[in-house]
């Protein structure tokens, strides 16, 4: 019997070793397909009811928050100076489950980084606890189907504060990654289940890798 268990002991750890290499090389290279410069301008062009964007995802040093951090940077596609949005993510690999996760964070002054786009150094100066605001329960687990990565997060597990109206949502996200494209959409719901923002038929807005970051 004793010899019994210690060979299922030993194909256990065998078999989550190599699920933790695979997951580590699915990280390495999602991270390195992530970095560009983006915008939505191709899906949009003839519709004049939504507004073209311009995303840039940054590379930048940030161990304490995971083995991979970029900043999110989004601006109006024909004007630079207005922008619209602003986060930090960072990928992981859960140590429990061995899958590829990425946590989400807002910036608590967002004007003190708007030009680590141009200047990723100055996260240097990021202080965690301090700079970044957590979005609790909203990690996305990503995993590879074939030429491209799909992640999403646990709706039920994920609450923020609505931009529109200030109450209590639950938040759903979901992102593609392949090596030319990234594909996001994120939608809030009401303790009633009903949307309160994004799109209703969740439609993932695609964005076009231009360039390097």
């Amino acid at each position: 019997m004793a010899r019994h268990l210690a060979v299922l002991l030993l194909t256990a750890l065998a078999a989550c070793s190599s699920q933790a290499k695979k997951s580590e090389a699915e990280l390495a290279t999602l991270t390195e397909w992530l970095p560009g410069r983006y915008d939505n301008v191709e899906q949009l062009r003839g519709d004049a009811t939504r507004q073209a964007v311009v995303l840039q995802v940054i590379p930048f040093y940030g161990k304490p928050l995971g083995k991979a951090a970029f900043y999110l940077y989004e601006t109006a596609a024909d004007d630079s100076r207005r922008v619209l949005s602003q986060r930090i993510i960072a990928f992981d690999v859960d140590p429990e489950e061995k899958r590829v996760v990425e946590a989400v964070y807002s910036l608590t002054e967002p004007e003190r980084w708007r030009d680590a786009h141009q200047n990723p150094d100055l996260f240097t100066g990021l202080i965690p606890h301090q700079d970044l605001r957590p979005m609790t329960g909203c990690a996305l687990v990503w995993k590879r189907e074939g030429e491209r990565f799909v992640g999403a997060n646990e709706k039920a597990r994920c609450r923020a504060t609505a931009r529109t109206t200030g109450s209590t949502v639950n938040v759903e996200m979901r992102a593609e990654l392949s090596p030319g494209e990234l594909a996001l959409a994120e939608r809030a719901f009401d303790s009633a289940g009903r949307l309160v923002e994004g799109d209703a038929e969740g439609t993932l807005q695609r964005y076009t890798k231009r360039g390097s970051p």
